[in-house]
């Protein structure tokens, strides 16, 4: 049997030959084969490449005990089956990242101890949702919530949600103490561009959202113009800035190329950059451009 490792932890386990200017926090594993969902924004199946990490497959026997792990799922017939499969063949506890769950589903991964489940929403709005995710359903989704799991809710801004639809998914999300995990549309070559955001606007919605997360503000705190942001309560944190959502998980250049100005800092190297004066530009502009 087959998993495919994302190229920085195939490093990080010696299956690879290879330098990281910032290791994964975790282990990212993925089950094998393509995704039926065909998702306007994913670049899976083209090159084995997810975003900007390539996933090279491995035998699982070599990942046997392979702890603090997330396992990636795709959408397809039989997932059920080998996700059982590949769960028991690891042996150890992780996370997993599905689109939604189901009770044959959710029995899989309680029967095999998983710690965190995100689930991968990506859209803040139903409507937004069919868009970008025809093949699957925001309802089942949604409904995922309801199991008794450690949660978080996978986001990618920039898929045309208006500000004040992320915050109040943002505030919706927190009443259900589901973590979010945050991540920036960002367009990669041979692949036509289905969205956009600015570091600026990604900047301060970083931060709201955190406000919201971390019980320093509610949705009611915040003003909007036409759907943006355009008033938010005076605090700063840095940790706003790092990488969000399960724990350890630092997605080191997801979303962007290495040496550049990084959407999710994967470690505390804020120094290069001024995050507050970014927000406040986007407060004050008219636009996220």
């Amino acid at each position: 049997m087959k998993l495919r490792v994302s190229v920085g932890s195939a490093i990080a386990l010696g299956l690879m030959k290879g330098s990281m200017k910032v290791e994964p926090g975790i282990t990212y594993l993925m089950l094998p084969g393509i995704c039926d969902a065909k998702c306007s924004y994913c670049t899976w199946g083209k090159e084995d490449y997810l975003s900007r990490v390539r996933w090279p497959e491995f035998d699982v026997e070599l990942l046997e005990g392979v702890k603090n792990y997330c396992l990636q799922t795709v959408e397809k017939k039989g997932l059920e089956r080998e996700l059982e499969a590949v769960l028991g063949a690891l042996g150890s506890k992780g996370d997993v990242a599905i689109s939604y769950l189901t009770p044959e589903r959710a029995e899989i991964l309680e029967k095999n101890n998983v710690r965190q489940v995100g689930i991968g929403l990506d859209a803040c709005t139903a409507e937004l949702y069919k868009k970008h995710k025809p093949g699957l359903s925001w309802e089942k989704a949604l409904d995922s919530f309801n199991y008794g799991f450690d949660f978080a809710c996978h986001i990618i801004l920039g898929l045309g949600e208006s500000d004040e639809d992320f915050l109040r998914l943002t505030q919706s999300m927190k009443d259900k103490n589901v973590k979010l995990a945050l991540f920036a549309y960002t367009p990669v070559r041979g692949k036509k561009p289905v969205g956009y955001i600015s570091l600026r606007r990604y900047r301060a919605l970083q931060l709201a959202s955190y406000l919201i997360e971390k019980e320093k503000a509610s949705i009611e705190d915040f003003e909007f113009e036409k759907g943006k942001l355009a008033v938010m309560p005076p605090f700063f944190d840095e940790r706003a800035f790092l990488t969000r959502g399960c724990e350890n998980c630092n997605r080191p250049f997801y979303n962007e190329r290495a040496g550049t100005e990084p959407y999710n800092f994967p470690e505390g190297c804020f120094e290069s950059y001024d995050l507050m004066q970014e927000v406040k530009e986007y407060l004050d502009s008219d636009n996220d451009s």
